[in-house]
């Protein structure tokens, strides 16, 4: 089944219509995104992603365990001290990883680029 499309056509900066019918056109800006966080859902964000891996999923799931005195037979700091460092530093790697990525972001956005008007 065809469907039918119809396409208008969009006059900026065109002196051929008057000003009060001049019509403003709102287009999605063209900036590169790739950084995953900003600072406000770095933790969030981040805490998710590492929770998916199993073996810290497991650390987890230990340390709730060694949290019951009548189950374990070790402290709860020996499970604690590897997971908070394991999720330190994959949180630090992805920070620095996620600037790097922010800096670009900027660089590549404030680029000169050439501008055609009317073709030429």
């Amino acid at each position: 089944m065809l469907s039918l499309v119809s396409f208008r056509a969009v006059l900026i900066m065109s002196n051929t219509l008057p000003q009060s019918n001049m019509m403003v056109f709102l287009f999605q800006d063209n900036r590169i995104h790739t950084s995953k966080y900003n600072i406000l859902t770095f933790l969030p964000i981040n805490l998710f992603e590492q929770f998916q891996r199993v073996a810290n999923a497991y650390f987890l799931f230990l340390l709730i365990l060694q949290l019951i005195p009548e189950i374990s037979s070790l402290t709860w700091f020996t499970t604690i001290v590897p997971l908070v460092l394991v999720i330190t530093m994959t949180a630090v790697k992805d920070a620095t990883d996620d600037y790097f990525r922010h800096k670009s972001d900027n660089q590549v956005n404030n680029r000169l680029s050439e501008v055609l008007i009317d073709s030429k």
